[in-house]
C-alpha cells in the first residue's frame, strides 16, 4: 500500500503538483506606482504650462464669478467666448484659486473653487474644475484648453518659481 502511494507520485506528478501551488503571491496587492521627485513635478507642471500657451490652448480670465449655479449658463458663457463645452466644442480644465480671493469677497468657496462654478460644471463632462493646489500634467495634457484666473496664475507662478 505504501509503495503505491509512493508510484503515485513520480516526478512528473510532483512537478504539476508544484507549478499549480505556486502560481505566484496570492493575498497581496501589488503597487506599480512610481515615485517622482518634487523638482520633477515641478519641471513637468511648467513644462505643460508652456505647451498650452506655445499652442495658444491657454486662456486666462480675470475671475470665475457667476450670477447662478446653472449650468446652461456656464455652458453659454463658455461657448461663446472660447468655444469650450457645448455639442461641438473642444474639453477644458478651469483651474482657480479662490481662496486668493475669499478676503475681498463674500462669495461661497467649496474645495478651492467658486461654488457657482462647481456646481455649474457638474453636468459638463467636457470640463474639469479644480484648485490650483490640484493641478497636474496628466489633465493639462488630456484636456485640450486650459482656463485659468488670474489668481490661480499667480499662486502657480509663486509654487513653481525655481528657488
Amino acid at each position: 500500500m505504501v509503495s503505491s502511494t509512493l508510484e503515485s507520485f513520480t516526478e512528473k506528478n510532483l512537478l504539476i503538483f508544484h507549478y499549480n501551488c505556486s502560481l505566484g503571491p496570492k493575498g497581496v496587492k501589488q503597487d506599480y506606482t512610481t515615485k517622482l521627485n518634487k523638482k520633477v513635478r515641478k519641471m513637468g507642471l511648467r513644462m505643460a504650462l508652456s505647451q498650452k500657451l506655445k499652442e495658444q490652448n491657454l486662456i486666462l480670465v480675470d475671475s470665475f464669478n457667476l450670477p447662478n449655479f446653472k449650468t446652461s449658463t456656464l455652458d453659454s458663457i463658455l461657448f461663446k467666448n472660447f468655444g469650450i463645452a457645448g455639442k461641438f466644442g473642444a474639453t477644458a480644465v478651469l483651474v482657480d484659486d479662490a481662496y486668493h480671493d475669499q478676503e475681498s469677497n463674500d462669495q461661497l468657496v467649496l474645495q478651492g473653487v467658486n461654488a457657482n462654478v462647481k456646481v455649474a460644471s457638474q453636468n459638463l463632462f467636457k470640463i474639469k474644475v479644480m484648485n490650483e493646489l490640484m493641478a497636474n500634467v496628466y489633465d493639462l495634457l488630456k484636456y485640450e484648453k486650459l482656463v485659468l484666473s488670474l489668481a490661480a496664475l499667480q499662486t502657480l507662478e509663486k509654487r513653481l518659481s525655481s528657488k
